[in-house]
């Protein structure tokens, strides 16, 4: 049971599996003058505590051994969590300001806090351990929660969060979880900042921090990239009336924060960083690297053996397909039988070109029937390529089909010309085919 005086609550510290019966890890409370809280360790061999809150005066480590007599206790101030707190620090007995503590109690039958205040009040954080010394507290209870870094107090319009610096030297990562429900300021609401000595913040990830949906708050991990960490958080123009930010320090490095698949991404969710080379295995049985071309696009085959890859195949391409026809008596040259001007503000890549043409009446009696034209369309009464059915006569043509698109930029007049070589009677087609994006 947890014991005190003046507003500390009975609460159950034991969960049985079997017939043997372990401590719970984890007990917070809240001391004035004169209060204490006392913990039945019941085997543990560890004890480690955060002690925060607005207050002065002393407060006491104190174990016994029958739960009657109790007499001081040092501890190692827990260096490692704060950059104000050495590694090389001694243990102590007591403490007159926030902090952090950790030893063995082996042996031991109860240990307990005891509050000798001026003023304020004391918050105490409690974990015991089943941990044989000092050393292997930290793997029975992995992470720590650092209570300077966390925070459930509402900021004003535009205000600040700014935790201490803490020496992540025995960690190998930080779990931050967010709940606002006021979105932050918009680049910079949150701050992860890395310092070599715990002055100078050289490294700063930053990103902005939307309103949160019941259950849906944030969460994120970051690997550790110097030795001393800490968080800023700025809120934007709207006060909070529910703000909840923890941060947990680790020594086993995390796997990636992961989402359910429908889940919407967001800019504060991280990512892993990435740098891979794509290799394939060529018909000689040899791994060769994907090549690019000189504006960095993959380069595609058409002998590939499967089928190339379609560029242009992305969101916002637009299809174009146009056809034309004339009919000439005279040779001027470059007569024009289709022409397009590329859309403002885009790129045509030219996939397909087709054009050719016929005699329209031949100089006997055979003379060919036009029997009418067959396009393709899309949508409906929109004719990307037409073609001339002619019976009785084969219509000359050249039809070129590109491997790789050809581009031809915004503004650009696209004209398939014709120079006829005699005055008699020609009919002329021609189609192209690509898109813009």
């Amino acid at each position: 049971m947890v014991l005190g005086t003046g507003g500390l609550h009975s609460m159950s510290f034991f969960n049985t599996i079997g017939i043997t019966t372990f401590p719970n890890q984890q007990l917070t409370s809240t001391l004035t003058d004169g209060q204490m809280n006392t913990v039945n360790l019941v085997g543990a061999q560890t004890v480690r505590f955060d002690i925060s809150g607005t207050w002065s005066g002393t407060v006491f480590f104190e174990a016994s051994s029958d739960g009657i007599v109790y007499q001081t206790v040092q501890l190692l101030p827990f260096g490692p969590l704060l950059a104000t707190q050495a590694l090389s620090q001694s243990t102590v007995s007591s403490t007159t300001q926030n902090g952090s503590w950790f030893g063995s109690i082996a042996g031991m039958d109860s240990f307990r806090l005891r509050a000798s205040l001026v003023s304020g009040s004391v918050v105490t954080f409690n974990q015991i351990s089943q941990a044989v010394s000092t050393l292997d507290v930290f793997e029975h209870a992995d992470g720590f929660v650092d209570t300077h870094s966390s925070t459930t107090t509402p900021l004003g319009a535009n205000g600040v969060f700014t935790g201490p610096a803490t020496d992540m030297l025995p960690f190998t990562a930080v779990r931050l979880s967010i709940f606002t429900d006021q979105p932050s300021a918009v680049s910079t609401g949150l701050s992860i900042q890395w310092s070599s000595e715990g002055t100078n913040w050289d490294f700063q990830q930053n990103t902005g921090i939307p309103a949160s949906a019941a259950g849906g708050g944030v969460h994120m991990v970051f690997g550790r990239i110097s030795r001393y960490f800490r968080v800023v958080y700025t809120n934007g123009a709207t006060p909070q009336t529910a703000f909840r930010m923890q941060v947990i320090h680790q020594r086993v490095t995390p796997p990636v924060a992961s989402s359910f698949i429908n889940q919407t991404l967001t800019d504060g969710d991280t990512a892993a960083t990435v740098k891979a080379v794509l290799a394939g295995k060529n018909p000689s049985q040899v791994y060769t690297p994907v090549s690019l071309n000189n504006t960095n696009s993959l380069l595609v085959d058409g002998s590939a053996q499967t089928q190339p890859v379609s560029l242009g195949n992305v969101d916002s391409k637009t299809v174009i397909g146009k056809t034309g026809t004339l009919v000439t008596t005279a040779v001027t040259a470059d007569q024009v039988v289709l022409t397009y001007t590329v859309t403002g503000g885009k790129t045509f890549f030219l996939q397909e070109l087709e054009a050719g043409g016929y005699q329209t009446n031949l100089p006997n009696t055979d003379s060919p029937v036009f029997l009418g034209t067959l396009s393709l369309e899309n949508p409906s009464g929109t004719k990307l390529i037409t073609e001339n059915i002619v019976y009785g006569i084969q219509f000359a043509s050249i039809e070129k089909a590109f491997a790789e698109p050809i581009p031809f930029a915004a503004g650009t007049v696209l004209r398939v010309v014709v120079t006829p070589a005699a005055t008699v009677s020609f009919t002329w087609r021609a189609n192209f085919l690509g898109y813009e994006k």
